[in-house]
């Protein structure tokens, strides 16, 4: 098997194109009750964005998860299958989940009045594998350890 690492997030962070701030405590959270073990990583044949999470999208999944004193939320997991052709870009990870306490009307909101919504409950479903540009977080990267 081959192992894969990188980083998917930072917490107090807000993503590019998102009115959010994940919390450290949220990502904390995460980490301790163990909500990314055995969730799967995804990867749409062209990188450039989020798949339906189809079991076809499925590369590989997550084995271990931590934060680092900077914030940064880290993944260690297994391929299972070959990762789909590359430009040779640098690669980045990004979050698949379902936010429990903010619904699309308070996004559009936010957004329309400039505001950040701090997220303090989410369902975590994967992870998708994309290009570095195209993840919501700039500290996002992608490792394949052989």
């Amino acid at each position: 098997m081959t192992n894969f690492t990188g980083i998917v997030m930072k917490s107090n962070t807000i993503p590019e194109g998102h009115p959010l701030v994940f919390s450290r405590k949220i990502l904390k959270e995460i980490v301790e009750h163990g909500k990314f073990i055995n969730k799967p990583l995804f990867a749409s044949p062209t990188l450039l964005h989020h798949t339906n999470k189809a079991r076809k999208y499925r590369v590989g999944y997550i084995t271990d998860c931590w934060l680092d004193k900077r914030g940064n939320l880290h993944d260690f997991g297994e391929l299972t299958t070959e990762l789909p052709r590359s430009t040779g870009e640098p690669l980045g990870l990004s979050l698949d989940s379902i936010l429990y306490d903010l619904t699309d009307r308070h996004m559009k909101t936010a957004a329309m009045l400039g505001k950040q919504m701090r997220v303090d409950s989410l369902y975590v479903q994967g992870v998708t594998l994309v290009y570095q540009r195209v993840a919501a977080f700039q500290c996002s990267n992608f490792f394949v350890l052989r």
